[in-house]
């Protein structure tokens, strides 16, 4: 995940750098800036690894790496999935919001998709035990969450995550 919240913050500290054509990709010309195209891209795996329930297993493996000189659909190795995990979940939930608001200007139909993984995403995460105490994760999901969708219990979340983990006496915002 950390190659797309990367190139998710990069987009959004700068958006107006990057245009659509600047890359020379195949997503070329679909309307969505090139580099965002590329941080959508990293997030493919993640699409193809959540559940139906919304959680997401943490990756895939083989027992060796690739040869490098096939091509994927000639790849001998056997590969395999681990479990989902609700805190890499909820690290997703804000990975998929924060894409789905970043995407909305260019595609609403891309931006739904990935709003609805996020929410079905967060919600796992929290039905599998993901709290206020788990501050990275929740601070992200919640707060990205709550910035795309508006819903107050987003913020109330957020909220509550902080002050669960306030080492250093700041209280909420």
């Amino acid at each position: 995940y950390m190659v797309g919240m990367s190139l998710l913050r990069a987009f959004e500290a700068n958006s107006t750098a990057f245009t659509d054509g600047q890359l020379t990709i195949p997503e070329s010309g679909n309307g969505i800036p090139d580099f965002l195209d590329e941080a959508l891209y990293s997030l493919k795996a993640w699409e193809q690894l959540q559940e139906d329930d919304g959680g997401v297993r943490t990756g895939a493996e083989s027992y060796r790496h690739p040869y490098g000189f096939n091509f994927a659909d000639l790849d001998p190795l056997p590969y395999w999935t681990y479990a989902k995990d609700a805190i890499h979940t909820a690290r997703v939930a804000g990975l998929f919001a924060q894409a789905a608001r970043l995407v909305a200007p260019y595609s609403q139909t891309k931006a739904d998709e990935l709003r609805g993984r996020a929410i079905k995403a967060y919600d796992y995460a929290v039905a599998n035990g993901v709290s206020e105490t788990t501050d990275g994760p929740m601070f992200w999901a919640a707060s990205e969450l709550y910035r795309l969708t508006a819903d107050a219990k987003y913020k109330l979340k957020f909220d509550a995550t902080w002050v669960a983990n306030d080492v250093g006496g700041r209280g909420p915002s």
